[in-house]
Order: C-alpha cells, then sequence, then structure tokens
C-alpha cells in the first residue's frame, strides 16, 4: 500500500463510491435473472468471460510499463485467486442471493470486513493491542460484526416496510428451509472474498500490477467455472440467453460486475489496503435496499434493519481502529521494525516471495513452502472445490 495526498485520496474514495453503486445495480439485475429460472452455474461463466475480454487488453496496455514479469513461484498464488475468489465466491455468492433477497445478501456483505479481520489477526498479519483505543475500537467493531451478522442469520423478523404493490415476489416458492441454506452459502461466499482480499494484498507486494492481477484470476476462475458449469448443468437449452434482460444482465455482470469493479477493487486495494475498500459496503447496501423495493417489491424487515445497523456499527468501529493505528505507526519506525521481526503464526515473508534470493534461503529448508508444493497445493484445492460443489450441487438444485 502506498502513501498518497489529498487528491488521490479524493480520487480513490471517488472510485470506491463508483464500485459499490455499480454493483448495487448487478445485484438487483442478477436476483431478477435468477428468478427468471436462469442456471446459476452458467451465469457466472458468460459474467466472467466478458470480464477478461474487457480487462485483459486494459491491462495489457496500461500496465506494460509498470507490470513485473510473472514468475513461476506466482502462478500458485494466481490459481489460489482464481479458485478461491472467482469460482468459490461467485458460485457461493449467486446461489447465496438465490435463495435469500438483494437486499438481506446486501446487508450482510457489510460482515464481509469483520471476516477479513479475523483472518487477518489468526495468520499474523493483523495485530491488537488490547490496551489502546485502537485495539479495544477493532475488538469491539469485531464483536459488533459477529453479532448484528449472527441476528441477521437467526432472525427474520416482521416485515416493518411493506412494498408498494401486494405480494413478494423474491420469496415466492422458497421455504425458511431453503433460506437458511441461502444464509450459509452467503457467510462461505464472503469468507472466500475476505481470503481473496488478503491473498491478493500480499501478491501486490511482488507483482504491484492491480489490473492484470484481476484479469488473471479471472481468466483462470472463468475456465474453472466452465468445467464445473459442464460437469452440472449438461442441458445446454439453459446456456442460451433467451430474452433481452438476460442479455442485458449478463452483459452488464461481465462489463460493469466484474470488470469495471475487479479493476477499481485491485487498484483500491494497492493504493488503501483491503479493509478499506470493504469498509464502502453500506452504501451499496442503501442503494439496494432502495432498489430492491421500488423494482423487486422487497420489504423491509426488523432483523435485517437491527442487525444491519448493528453491523455498519461494528464495521466503522473497526475501521476507525486500524486508520489510527496505522497512523500512530507510521510515526514509530522502531515499532514498525519490532513489529516486522516479531513471530508470526504464518510466515507470509517466506511463503509469498518470489526472488530467488528468499527462495534460495529459508524457503528451501521448508520443503512445504517448496515453489512445487505450492503448486501442487493450489490444484487440490481447485479439484476439491469441484468435488465439494459436484456433491452439492443435487441438493441446490432441489
Amino acid at each position: 500500500m502506498q502513501p498518497i495526498d489529498l487528491f488521490e485520496k479524493l480520487k480513490v474514495h471517488a472510485a470506491l463510491v463508483v464500485l459499490q453503486l455499480g454493483f448495487a445495480g448487478f445485484e438487483i439485475l442478477t436476483r431478477n435473472l435468477l428468478i427468471d429460472g436462469f442456471s446459476p452455474f452458467v451465469f457466472p461463466v458468460y459474467r466472467n468471460a466478458i470480464a477478461f475480454l474487457v480487462l485483459a487488453p486494459l491491462a495489457y496496455w496500461l500496465e506494460r510499463n509498470e507490470r513485473p514479469k510473472l514468475e513461476w513461484a506466482q502462478l500458485p498464488m494466481f490459481l489460489c485467486l482464481g479458485t478461491i475468489g472467482i469460482l468459490g465466491n461467485q458460485i457461493s455468492y449467486i446461489l447465496g442471493l438465490r435463495y435469500t433477497s438483494a437486499s438481506f445478501t446486501s446487508a450482510y456483505r457489510n460482515s464481509m470486513p469483520v471476516f477479513t479481520f479475523l483472518i487477518s489477526y489468526f495468520i499474523g498479519i493483523e495485530r491488537v493491542k488490547l490496551r489502546t483505543r485502537e485495539g479495544q475500537a477493532k475488538i469491539l467493531g469485531t464483536t459488533f460484526g459477529v453479532t448484528g451478522a449472527l441476528i441477521m442469520s437467526l432472525y427474520r423478523g416482521a416485515e416493518i416496510i411493506r412494498p408498494p404493490s401486494p405480494g413478494n415476489r423474491l420469496l415466492h416458492g422458497f421455504h425458511f428451509s431453503s433460506w437458511n441454506l441461502g444464509v450459509v452459502i452467503l457467510t462461505a461466499a464472503f469468507l472466500s472474498f475476505a481470503i481473496f482480499l488478503i491473498l491478493q494484498a500480499q501478491l501486490m507486494k511482488t507483482f504491484p500490477a492491480p489490473l492484470s492481477i484481476a484479469s488473471i484470476s479471472i481468466g483462470i476462475g472463468c475456465i474453472e467455472l466452465a468445467i464445473l458449469a459442464l460437469m452440472i448443468d449438461r442441458n445446454f437449452s439453459r446456456w442460451k440467453l433467451n430474452s433481452t434482460s438476460a442479455t442485458i444482465t449478463v452483459v452488464y455482470a461481465g462489463v460493469v460486475a466484474s470488470g469495471l469493479v475487479s479493476a477499481i477493487q485491485s487498484w483500491g486495494v494497492k493504493r488503501c489496503g483491503p479493509v478499506t475498500v470493504a469498509a464502502y459496503q453500506p452504501l451499496e447496501t442503501v442503494a439496494v435496499a432502495v432498489l430492491s423495493f421500488l423494482f423487486l417489491r422487497e420489504g423491509f424487515r426488523l432483523g435485517s434493519m437491527v442487525g444491519a445497523a448493528i453491523v455498519v456499527s461494528g464495521l466503522y468501529l473497526l475501521i476507525w481502529g486500524q486508520s489510527k493505528e496505522k497512523k500512530d505507526n507510521s510515526l514509530q519506525k522502531p515499532l514498525l521494525r519490532k513489529v516486522r521481526n516479531s513471530p508470526k503464526l504464518v510466515n507470509w515473508e517466506a511463503l509469498f516471495c518470489t526472488t530467488g534470493q528468499c527462495c534460495r534461503g529459508r524457503v528451501a529448508k521448508s520443503r512445504w513452502l517448496s515453489t512445487n508444493n505450492l503448486f501442487f497445493d493450489g490444484i487440490f484445492a481447485s479439484l476439491l472445490s469441484f468435488h465439494c460443489l459436484n456433491i452439492l450441487s443435487p441438493l441446490i438444485e432441489s
């Protein structure tokens, strides 16, 4: 992450606003397409194919002077990004959106920065100083986030604001058990995306080309999604775009939700870090709530509103604690040196290094951290994801 001046900060924050508004439109269009019966396994294949065609030329042209040479040791990381952040996240997210609703999915996404922080803490990237206000704010914010997510998951409550016309199209044909399944799947989607953001931030240290990272990850994920879709959905009539709305949704999802959003997201992670990128999620929640109320006839439920308010409160406590801590650390160089030399649960420098000197050093001493083993671990993660989704597909399609 690079230091930025006031103008650059304004540019970054404006881009993050565009990111959230663009994704709000994606959720409304996608939810409507899923209601019409379009395959949740075929849709992300089209989405990422279009996104790759949009992003790859831009990445090649705009980053031709700053993109470093791709090393073989970085390929396992790209494979993990494609498997976790594209295949795992998008399939889980679309299935969760199918079984719940657009407004609930958007509100529940506010817990993603909490997941990001928790995973970062347990693997040694984030540190918490319990005796400082910043550390206490991070703990309190995480507690609020988990509590709000549990309230939203377990308690729906009464519909306190009804849509303009009677009937709720979104819940037609789905039972409460299907809603619970959707919540579980969405939780898996947000956990996978939190891991994706963390891995992306680590890769950016040795491969500072956000558009290239996004396009390569999307390309790998698209191939994996196509294989999975062919394994699960062999009815090729479901691959056809039979309506104008389906075509518009697929093009919008590819150009905006995957292409533009992925580019802004990768660039934002490089400029201001993964947690700040996730901090703009509440804006998308408001936009989706208004749009789904007007166009999808979706009311506001008590459990979702109370849980979302608690999650957002925790989110900004977490963001304040992290920003205050980073500001203090930037003024204390000895403290930074101490943190760098402190023991970690996972040696990220060794795990993700791509320089020959490092690979000849400590990494070479640990066989399980070698390039070959990382490569096979990435392949194993992909095959395991395919196997799990193949087992769950009869339950999901029923």
